[in-house]
């Protein structure tokens, strides 16, 4: 695990802050009245007699006045947009339905980003029948990943738009995110078109905006696959934006946006390029991200201790080789063993550690070091990889520099609570008195650093117990720890018990994605017994929404 250190979250960190002020959700079986939340109250009670009797009001914490259901709608909106290829708006109207698939009738009424020869186009537009808005009549902005243009479908004999992504109100638009984008990567110029056949557009080069460009080139825009009505050769200029540009004969690249060349978009293209629209800080959730990982397995772990370089070996006589490491055990932060040095590397690894170096490391065990006699880091004698038996390194092992910063970090992470969301086996009996208050891993995390930190699940609830005097829930979820239940993968019943909450938790047959952090994400592969391991980022809840799932296939790794 590298060297990670951010001041800025350390000082959070020291000041968590959850009396954010947010208001109970008025549950199903509620007398309709409201509560103020602001101190997560029924956390802080001995009793109940702060919250409703049944406690069914209930506080989204950490996500303000209206809940983390709102903050993830607007969220995902925003990542729907930063990953989509075209955005337009335009009108949802008439429906049809062939061989079993819904279809919208859809009019382009504004290109955002994409080819703008292409409003007041009319196409249809595939739908699952059970998404929110597969009803819905209106004007709606949609973002299209993959397919920049509809094909003819042999159903419909018609256009039909595939890879649509996310689709939002237009009164839930937000401006400040529909528009060009554009970076200092773009490749963009002024063109004329001057030639064209059924499946290629020739430009020929007014001005370079950005990029280098040769004097002609071309972009595949095929009349039979995407056939719409496409400009034709002439003298009028066009601002057009490549993706990507061949460098060497036949100049032929992917066109991402196409305008008239006017006052009025030309200024639009400068002002994009000069203020590209910002949908997520890649590293603030990056630097984030390591922050949560790491701090989760330093507060999951067995044994977190310091230790001190003592000694390198290499591996032979493989062909690959590579570096046993020698550590000695210094000092114990967390557990207590009788291992006074641990042994890393081995067959084909590279590291840099030194002599002298120093690690602060969290393992949930110690691994197996007898088996190797003393080196040190002079006349270290050469480790026959074919006699070592593994696994002689520390399991699920975290390891980063010993240093002032990090000391701190470590101090926070070990000493917070666990999440208030962790798992447990169905069978595990849970008491009121052991379950987790506020801590590191209790707080909400937003959409785009939870993608970042673990893989998105599917789950059900299926089954929530109310308990009283004090109130608090255990609900029992099912999933297969990924986006879908084949029949092939395993299903998991597991709890989650807790005091305060998220709303969405206490609805009995309520499908959500959530995003399972685990201290290793390898136990996914496997059939897992452990699932105190493993807990649920809160606040980060996506609806079981076909959009929602073309969103996440379009997501990048991490971004």
């Amino acid at each position: 695990m590298p060297h990670i250190f951010m001041k800025f979250y350390l000082i959070l960190y020291f000041s968590i802050i959850i009396s954010v002020g947010c208001s109970y959700s008025v549950g199903e079986n509620s007398n309709n009245s409201t509560n103020e939340c602001g101190n997560n109250i029924c956390e802080q009670t001995e009793d109940a007699t702060s919250c409703p009797v049944d406690c069914s009001s209930f506080c989204d914490w950490g996500c303000g006045d209206n809940g983390c259901e709102r903050e993830n709608y607007l969220e995902i909106n925003k990542i729907g947009i930063g990953i989509s290829h075209t955005i337009t708006e335009g009108i949802l109207s008439d429906s049809t339905e062939i061989n079993g698939q819904l279809y919208r009738f859809y009019e382009v009424v504004k290109v955002y980003n994409g080819l703008t020869f292409i409003e007041g186009l009319k196409c249809w537009i595939p739908f699952d029948t059970n998404e929110s808005y597969s009803q819905s009549e209106g004007s709606f902005v949609i973002g299209f990943y993959g397919n920049k243009l509809p094909t003819i479908s042999d159903d419909l004999d018609e256009l039909v738009w595939h890879g649509k992504g996310i689709i939002i109100p237009s009164e839930d638009k937000d401006e400040s995110l529909l528009g060009i984008k554009l970076n200092e990567k773009s490749l963009i110029a002024i063109v004329t078109i001057s030639d064209q056949n059924e499946s290629f557009t020739t430009f020929n080069l007014i001005e370079s905006v950005q990029g280098n460009f040769p004097d002609s080139f071309s972009t595949t825009w095929s009349h039979s696959v995407f056939p719409v009505n496409y400009p034709v050769p002439s003298s009028k200029e066009y601002i057009v934006t490549f993706e990507y540009l061949n460098d060497t004969e036949p100049y032929n690249g992917s066109v991402s946006d196409f305008r008239e060349n006017n006052v009025e978009n030309y200024n639009m293209v400068i002002s994009s390029l000069n203020n590209p629209i910002v949908y997520w800080n890649t590293d603030e959730i990056a630097s984030f991200s390591e922050y949560y990982k790491t701090g989760w397995s330093f507060n999951y772990a067995k044994y977190s201790y310091y230790t001190t370089v003592t000694g390198r070996a290499d591996e032979c006589c493989t062909g690959a080789g590579g570096t046993f490491i020698s550590h000695s055990v210094d000092t114990f932060l967390n557990g207590s063993s009788n291992a006074d040095k641990i042994v890393l590397g081995g067959h084909g690894y590279y590291g840099t550690e030194s002599c002298s170096d120093q690690y602060i490391i969290a393992s949930s065990s110690m691994g197996n070091s007898d088996q190797f006699e003393e080196f040190l880091c002079s006349n270290s004698p050469l480790v026959y990889d074919n006699n070592v038996e593994y696994p002689f390194s520390p399991e699920n092992l975290t390891k980063i520099e010993d240093n002032i910063e990090n000391r701190e970090l470590v101090d926070i992470w070990i000493n917070s609570e666990p999440p208030v969301l962790r798992l447990h086996s169905i069978e595990e009996s849970i008491n009121y008195a052991n379950l987790p208050g506020n801590g590191i891993f209790s707080e909400a995390v937003s959409i785009a650093k939870a993608v970042n930190i673990a893989s998105p699940s599917l789950f059900t609830v299926e089954d929530v117990i109310t308990h009283k005097n004090p109130a608090w829930y255990e609900v029992t979820l099912s999933t297969t720890f990924s986006l879908y239940q084949f029949e092939h993968l395993k299903l998991h019943n597991i709890k989650i018990a807790f005091k305060c909450g998220d709303s969405r938790l206490l609805q009995k047959g309520k499908e959500l994605v959530g995003f399972f952090v685990f201290d290793n994400p390898n136990l996914l592969n496997e059939n897992i017994v452990d699932y105190s391991s493993g807990f649920i980022i809160p606040g980060a809840f996506l609806p079981n929404e076909e959009y929602i799932f073309n969103m996440i296939s379009a997501l990048p790794h991490k971004i």
